[in-house]
């Protein structure tokens, strides 16, 4: 049984959104080469994506701590690339918001992308062969579509963790 939750999820992303961003970020360059960033509140006027093979270290300076990425059109993991974890607590949170401003809102997972935390999605998210969502510490990570599908490939492709 498919059940919607657009308005709940839709609801949510716009009180993301209304956070207070901690730091602006050069969005047209980011993701080309690895990146680390600290907890907070990331808005982009546009675009996220992480390139083929990158990684995007999040830091947690050893504190709890949440990062929330407000992104305004689409989402992108490429071939291969990483959100890994530093000194990041169980009790922090990682949180992709692809709120579809003049778009789909999609987001796309390449073949082999590790992600890290919750994705909430206007539109579809698609997942690339032997892609992998998982939370921190006990949290199994997630990935909810307001309007869409959510589709991973069959090959090895994982929503959290065993026990999830």
């Amino acid at each position: 049984v498919v059940t919607s939750k657009e308005n709940q999820i839709t609801t949510v992303q716009a009180e993301l959104k209304a956070l207070v961003t901690d730091e602006e970020i050069d969005w047209a360059d980011f993701g080309l080469e690895d990146e680390s960033l600290v907890a907070g509140v990331y808005n982009s006027v546009n675009y996220l994506t992480i390139a083929a093979g990158k990684t995007l270290t999040l830091d947690g300076n050893g504190m709890d701590g949440s990062w929330v990425f407000n992104i305004a059109k689409n989402l992108s993991f490429g071939i291969d690339s990483k959100v890994v974890l530093l000194n990041v607590t169980d009790n922090s949170s990682i949180l992709w918001n692809v709120l579809g401003e003049g778009t789909a809102g999609f987001t796309s997972l390449g073949a082999g992308a590790e992600v890290r935390g919750h994705i909430l999605s206007k539109g579809a998210i698609d997942g690339g062969a032997i892609s992998l969502v998982t939370g921190i510490g006990d949290s199994c990570g997630g990935v909810f579509s307001a309007t869409s599908t959510v589709t991973f490939a069959a090959t090895i492709s994982i929503i959290g963790h065993q026990g999830c």
